[in-house]
């Protein structure tokens, strides 16, 4: 008769101990899953506020470009820029909140606003960072 106690090594070698079985009632995938954490209203505010803030910057970016003795490339950088800043900020209060999908979606949006903040004005004014 085999004891017990002399399987017990085996069976955590093999992985089938406790250690690595996933908590009563839930799959192994359902772990995986990272919990939301929660956003502060505080952040909650703050990311929409954010968002507005470059919704009106990328068009403002677009009027800058359309001035009858031709783009105003210092104002152009500078809004690509507030863009840029704004919409990592996004990005970095997504990052605290991993399962938030609101908000990093609008990272996401956020990003390539930029992006093509980016694209313009090195088209329009020649210089990527001016």
């Amino acid at each position: 008769m085999t004891r017990p106690i002399a399987l017990l090594p085996i069976l955590l070698a093999a992985g089938c101990g406790a250690a690595g079985a996933p908590a009563a009632g839930t799959t192994a995938s359902e772990q995986a899953v990272p919990a939301v954490v929660e956003p502060t209203a505080e952040e909650e505010q703050l990311v929409s506020g954010y968002e507005t803030d470059v919704e009106t910057l990328e068009a403002d970016l677009l009027s800058s470009f359309e001035l009858a003795e031709g783009p105003d490339c210092d104002q152009a950088g500078e809004l690509r820029d507030r863009i840029c800043d704004l919409s990592e900020r996004i990005c970095a209060i997504a990052d605290r909140h991993p399962g938030w999908s609101d908000v990093e979606g609008k990272c996401g949006d956020g990003r390539e606003r930029c992006e093509r903040a980016r694209d313009e004005v090195a088209e329009r004014c020649g210089e990527a960072d001016r």
